[in-house]
């Protein structure tokens, strides 16, 4: 299989996944809306899709958008998780809107955080991805893919740690990980 093709494929996937449920724009209402993640920077291999909401009120504008996406009833399953009341290791202290959809076979995810700022680590992420060269990339893609052929959680392996794996600490190879998932 030809992972950048893969990768390419399911960004299309998740184009129409977003347009479908009219995600972006109807989160507008409650703050901007920022693209984060493998969708961002052309390394999606998972079907899911990350975008954060910035605003004054992650809260309420969380608890409302929530309902919203309720009531419009374009998604099969909806979750709200509370990591700012419940902080929970390896999880942002804010709170997630989780949109959950069967498409082309696979079990999507759209994960909207909503927060009153980017972190620090996101930026200097965004600047690690946006330096990375065509081989780090492809990389990435291949160590994303023995993860999903290992059965290995997101959260036991989490993007971030492969990226900063592989663009600082120079991992290639998922055993390389093995200290990161004990």
């Amino acid at each position: 299989m030809n992972l950048t093709h893969f990768s390419q494929q399911t960004k299309q996937e998740a184009d129409a996944l977003l347009l479908y449920g009219n995600v972006t724009e109807a989160l507008s209402k409650y703050g901007k809306v920022v693209v984060t993640g493998s969708y961002k920077y052309d390394l999606m291999y998972d079907p899911d899709i990350d975008l954060v909401v910035l605003c004054d009120n992650p809260e309420k504008n969380s608890y409302q958008a929530f309902l919203d996406f309720i009531n419009d009833r374009k998604f099969q399953k909806y979750q709200l998780g509370d990591f700012k009341k419940f902080p929970h290791k390896n999880r942002p202290h804010d709170i997630i809107v989780v949109l959950i959809h069967e498409y082309k076979g696979r079990r999507w995810e759209i994960e909207v955080w909503f927060k009153e700022s980017l972190s620090d680590d996101q930026a200097n992420l965004e600047k690690l991805i946006l330096q990375a060269s065509d081989e780090q990339k492809r990389i990435v893609l291949e160590l994303k893919k023995q993860r999903d052929t290992a059965h290995i959680s997101k959260n036991q392996l989490s993007s971030t740690t492969i990226y900063t794996g592989v663009f600082l600490e120079g991992k290639t190879v998922l055993e390389d990980f093995k200290l990161d998932l004990l």
